[in-house]
């Protein structure tokens, strides 16, 4: 029996008897056909009544043994063995990124792809992220009438290893060197808003205090006027909000903000 025989029954097989794990037990199967080709020792069918149920066990063994045979068959007769076949399609080979479209960016992505040693195409995507960012605030894009947004996504698929966190960095250093001006704005302007704050607070309670009626009361707060509004957030960039704290942060912060993540996966 082939390795990928025996270790789609043991998946099969794990996942009929409830196995938590069931990757680790294809795992051991890959480990015990590595053992047999180097000549080690391996438990062979005793080990499975260690990790299965007996029902589950029994039919396993009845599995292996049922394509051990019909596979020995097959060879007996010159029949060829089918290679198991992919469960997908190849994928066609990228094309050329088209650099020449990007007008007087493109110099910008190809100065990142040289020095930092990274896909064409995944530094021109963060230029054009970056560069969208930067101006989605200031404008809208008039089509048949309507207004719409300058806001975009960009899509980045890449090898580990292809320093999109890199090319990511460089692409954005302008915004955050924006980003860390308006903080030290902030901090002034929180200071401010936490003075007048509490002075608005004491004279509410002052003016409170002397009135008499309901409606001296009344007009004493209209006089009053409305409380002084908090700063806005300093928060140009963020990587992995929840979408609470994405409304949170477009409701007290700056009404435009750039989310730019370089999660992975393994395939």
């Amino acid at each position: 029996m082939s390795e990928e025989d025996g270790r789609r029954l043991v998946e099969i097989a794990a996942t009929i008897d409830g196995h938590e794990r069931v990757a680790d037990r294809a795992r051991c199967v890959r480990d015990t056909y590595r053992k047999a080709s180097n000549g080690d020792p391996i438990k062979g069918i005793p080990s499975l009544a260690e990790v299965f149920l007996e029902p589950v066990k029994n039919k396993l063994v009845e599995w292996s043994k049922s394509i051990a045979t019909a596979t020995r068959k097959r060879r007996e007769n010159g029949a060829a063995i089918e290679v198991p076949r992919p469960l997908r399609r190849p994928i066609a080979p990228a094309e050329k990124f088209p650099i020449e479209a990007m007008g007087e960016l493109a110099s910008v992505a190809q100065l990142l792809a040289d020095v930092i040693q990274a896909p064409l195409a995944m530094c021109s995507q963060s230029v054009q992220a970056g560069v969208t960012l930067a101006v989605q605030a200031h404008g809208n894009m008039m089509n048949d009438g309507r207004s719409h947004s300058i806001s975009e996504y960009f899509i980045s698929i890449g090898e580990s290893g292809e320093r999109k966190t890199a090319v990511d960095n460089a692409a954005l250093e302008a915004h955050r060197a924006h980003e860390k001006t308006l903080y030290e704005a902030y901090k002034k302007a929180q200071l401010d808003y936490e003075n007048d704050l509490e002075a608005y607070r004491k004279a509410k309670d002052d003016a409170l205090r002397k009135a008499k009626t309901r409606s001296e009361k009344k007009g004493a707060l209209d006089a009053l006027g409305l409380p002084p509004e908090a700063p806005l957030l300093p928060i140009l960039l963020c990587e992995e909000p929840s979408y609470e704290g994405l409304f949170k942060l477009l409701q007290h912060g700056l009404p435009s903000i750039g989310l730019f993540s370089d999660e992975g996966r393994s395939s």
